[in-house]
């Protein structure tokens, strides 16, 4: 796998959020309260829509794509232990 095909994944998937963001959190101002309706109604489910599509194409793409498999496993590697400044004695937090 090129360098090339990784960074046009990692930007179809940062357009599809973003989209998709921008549809849900889209204000509608129309006057009719039919046309209000339908416009909200077509905008969030594309919304929606795009946020399962970007989850379908990242848990497939973060499978077989070195660097999104990369950041896949150090998102994960945060999680294990999210706050290294924290003291590891158990009395401190009682």
């Amino acid at each position: 796998m090129n360098k090339t095909e990784s960074l046009i994944r990692i930007a179809i998937l940062i357009a599809l959020l973003s989209v998709s963001l921008l549809l849900i959190l889209n204000i509608e101002d129309d006057e009719s309260t039919w046309d209000f309706a339908v416009h909200a109604i077509l905008d969030k489910g594309f919304g929606f829509l795009g946020f399962y599509i970007f989850h379908l194409l990242y848990t497939k793409w973060s499978k077989i794509d070195p660097w999104i498999k990369a950041y896949d496993e150090y998102s994960k590697k945060g999680l294990d232990a999210p706050n290294p400044m924290r003291k590891q004695d158990k009395d401190y937090w009682q």
